[in-house]
């Protein structure tokens, strides 16, 4: 990422926490963090010659990071399998984790 648009992307807390999947990795869902999570997705699609990932979920928040952090350790603290930012469980249960966080607000 271009200095400049990183320094925009970074000032900007409002986005998407999202889950996106690949069946070439069953069961696995990364859970992140974007402005725009379709366009978050759009790049992942340049590491798959079958341009297979898709966004299964995805929910607005004020605070973006927070949110995800929020998420991520919900994760953990159920021991679900992970490595970085993937997960191993089904769908269902990321969802719910991510619809049942409130949305946090960024403190300036």
């Amino acid at each position: 990422m271009r200095p400049k648009v990183k320094s925009l992307y970074n000032q900007n807390v409002q986005g998407h926490v999202y889950i996106i999947s690949n069946p070439a990795w069953k069961g696995w869902f990364k859970v992140g963090m974007a402005v725009d999570a379709k366009d978050r997705c759009s790049s992942y699609q340049t590491s798959s010659p079958f341009r297979d990932y898709k966004v299964c979920y995805s929910k607005y928040f004020e605070d973006r990071r927070e949110a995800e952090r929020l998420v991520h350790s919900a994760l953990k603290e159920n021991k679900i399998e992970h490595a970085n930012e993937w997960f191993k469980t089904d769908l269902e249960t990321i969802k719910n984790v991510i619809k049942n966080i409130k949305d946090v607000q960024h403190e300036a």
